[in-house]
């Protein structure tokens, strides 16, 4: 019996385990970027004259509280989907490099 290979790979992970590590990937993701503009904030408001004795103490909690176990959380998600799907960690999903362009 042949089973092809997609069927072969599908079978690492259950369809609902990928979405929930889809969903959980995507949510920690968005919160790092939106931890990032909290950041970008807080130093435009820094730069613009605000007092820093209240702004670096309150950037260095957002980067020690959020920033870092989302970034965490979203490089092992990320990295157990690339393991545990057909996308693979290292694959560059059959593309030709731009060196097979033709020149003129």
């Amino acid at each position: 019996m042949n089973l092809d290979a997609s069927a072969q790979i599908d079978a690492k992970l259950p369809t609902r385990w990928r979405k929930l590590l889809v969903t959980v990937h995507v949510l920690t993701t968005v919160g790092v970027f939106g931890t990032d503009l909290v950041l970008l904030l807080l130093g435009a408001w820094s730069a613009l004259g605000a007092e820093p004795r209240a702004v670096y103490p309150a950037a260095a909690l957002v980067g020690q509280i959020l920033v870092a176990p989302l970034a965490i959380a979203s490089l092992g998600t990320g990295v157990a989907l690339a393991l545990l799907t057909p996308w693979g960690l290292l694959k560059t999903g059959g593309r030709q490099s731009n060196s097979s362009l033709p020149l003129r």
